[in-house]
């Protein structure tokens, strides 16, 4: 080994190629599982032993260990670089399924909410489920404070009633978190409900909008349309 192992050689062999450091490891006795696994430990071992031999110095098993050490660092920055590029691409994907899904909503092809439900999808096939349950709470919450615009929009433009509304949020309510509520929350709501539409009917009967019969009557039929309701 010392034949060909000359000094001048050694100190150079840090600028060759990995794979023929890779050759003269295994040339030198090193089992191929230990450089197979970049074992550094066992590697600077097998060099530590050749020095103890005579087959080189000191210096130069540094120069290898140091050529492998570079090598290894190399890979982790190439590697690094890869996953980086990877997930612009990913944020490239999604900032484009966001533009398509906003303009299909704009076009009135879905709804908002559709639309939200098709990009959490997305994200969750781009990015996994890196956001957790707290991103996704966050999601449902935006989704159903939007939801909640809508129906107090509508209702102020005639569209539907407030007692229309709150049975379409309290149904928005369980697809977006289930059965949390509680009966004592659940049972708030309506009181306050009922309150909000006693209020409303009583004002309409000093405007002489409705007579006093008519509002008993209406809030008789709200009572028993609550009284349904599971």
């Amino acid at each position: 080994m010392k034949s060909f192992l000359s000094r001048n050689v050694i100190l150079s062999i840090s600028k060759w190629h990995p794979s023929l450091l890779a050759l003269w490891l295994l040339a030198s006795g090193l089992p191929a599982a230990h450089l197979e696994a970049q074992n550094l430990q066992a590697i600077e071992q097998h060099l530590a032993k050749g020095v103890r031999k005579g087959n080189l110095t000191k210096e130069q098993a540094a120069v290898m260990i140091q050529a492998l050490k570079e090598h290894r660092v190399s890979k982790k920055k190439a590697a690094g670089a890869s996953s980086s590029d990877d997930m612009a691409r990913r944020k490239e994907r999604y900032m484009a399924a966001e533009k398509k899904m906003k303009a299909m909503v704009q076009q009135g092809e879905i709804s908002e909410e559709d639309a939200k439900d098709k990009l959490m999808g997305i994200r969750k096939e781009l990015f996994g489920e890196s956001g957790g349950k707290k991103d996704d709470m966050a999601r449902r919450k935006e989704r159903y404070m939007a939801a909640e615009k809508k129906m107090k929009v509508m209702v102020q433009q005639g569209k539907i009633s407030e007692e229309d509304a709150e049975d379409k949020l309290m149904g928005i309510r369980k697809e977006l978190f289930g059965e949390s509520d509680s009966k004592d929350a659940e049972s708030s709501r309506r009181k306050e409900r009922y309150m909000a539409a006693e209020k409303k009917l009583k004002a309409m009967v000093e405007k002489g909008e409705i007579s006093e019969q008519a509002a008993k009557e209406r809030l008789a039929e709200y009572r028993k349309r609550m009284a349904q309701k599971p």
